[in-house]
This record gives structure tokens, C-alpha cells and sequence, in this order.
């Protein structure tokens, strides 16, 4: 019978900062990564809605259709990057302990 060795890996837990003050810079972070992504998908929202009403107003010129695509493409790769960008703050908080993304809520128009 083999027994194999077990590796036990500890997270380190807010890299030897006090408990108070590790929550007040999560918060921090967390208020920072909130402002960032609204600002960011506003911005998106309204690059996306610049391009779709010129493609619209384009009355079939080429070179305003294409400049409109270039802007409707340009926002959803956008689009792309704030979720990637999510996602990478996601993962490297959960691998180094220090999640800021934990306790995060998104602003939202109330419950009806």
C-alpha cells in the first residue's frame, strides 16, 4: 500500500494586516471597481447607441455606414474587456485571499 503526501496550502488571509483596516481598504477597492464598471458600461452604452444612430442617419453612404460599424464594433469589444476585466480581478482575489469583489453589490433601480 502507498500513501501519498497531502499538501495543505493556507491562503494567505489579508497579508498580515489588521482585520480593520484590511475591511476598510476591501471597501475601498470594492467602491473603486463599482464607479470604474458603471462608468465604464455607461460609456459603452452610450459609444454603442452613437454608432447605431449613425448607421442610421448614414442614408446609405459607405463611409458613414462603415465609420458606424467601427463604433458599434469598437463598444462591444468594449463590452468584452470589462467582463474580462471582472473576471481577472475575480480570480486573482479568490487566489490571493483578498477578494474585493465579495460583498459587492451593483447599483440597480430599486425593486418594483
Amino acid at each position: 500500500m502507498v500513501k501519498l503526501a497531502q499538501i495543505v496550502i493556507n491562503q494567505p488571509t489579508n497579508f498580515g494586516i489588521p482585520a480593520q483596516k484590511a475591511d476598510i481598504v476591501q471597501t475601498v477597492l470594492k467602491n473603486a471597481i463599482t464607479v470604474g464598471m458603471t462608468i465604464g458600461v455607461i460609456l459603452l452604452l452610450f459609444y454603442f447607441l452613437w454608432g447605431a444612430i449613425d448607421w442610421i442617419m448614414s442614408g446609405g453612404d459607405k463611409e458613414k455606414v462603415g465609420n458606424a460599424q467601427k463604433k458599434i464594433t469598437s463598444a462591444l469589444v468594449g463590452f468584452v474587456l470589462l467582463a474580462l476585466l471582472f473576471l481577472i480581478v475575480r480570480v486573482i482575489g479568490q487566489v490571493v485571499g483578498f477578494n474585493p469583489l465579495q460583498k459587492m453589490t451593483f447599483p440597480n433601480l430599486g425593486n418594483p
